[in-house]
C-alpha cells in the first residue's frame, strides 16, 4: 500500500497488507492500511480517492498487488471575530 500527495510525492512509508500470502488469499486495504488523514513534515493530509485502477479489496492473484491512496493537504480554516467596546471595556 503506498501513500502520496497529488502530485505523487510519497507522505508516509508504505504498508505491506498481506506478506507472504498464497494466491486466492482475499485482501482489504481498507480495514487498517488506510489512514483518513496524514501528519508529514508539518502538514495534515486528507484522503482524497484510491488510484485509478487499484482495488481495495480482492484476491491475490500475482506476486505484488499494489494499492495507492492519493492525499491532499487539508487547508487550515479560521474566522476572525470583531468586538466592539466601548473604553471601559463593555460591550
Amino acid at each position: 500500500v503506498h501513500y502520496v500527495d497529488e502530485e505523487g510525492n510519497t507522505i508516509k512509508e508504505d504498508a505491506e497488507d498481506t506478506p507472504d500470502s498464497k494466491y486466492g488469499t482475499e485482501y482489504n486495504t481498507s480495514d487498517d492500511n488506510k489512514p483518513e488523514t496524514i501528519d508529514f513534515e508539518g502538514k495534515t493530509y486528507k484522503l482524497v480517492k484510491v488510484k485509478d485502477g487499484d482495488k481495495e479489496t480482492g484476491t491475490i492473484e500475482k506476486p505484488v498487488t499494489e494499492v495507492t491512496y492519493i492525499y491532499k493537504v487539508e487547508e487550515k480554516q479560521g474566522k476572525v471575530i470583531v468586538h466592539y467596546v466601548d473604553e471601559e471595556g463593555n460591550t
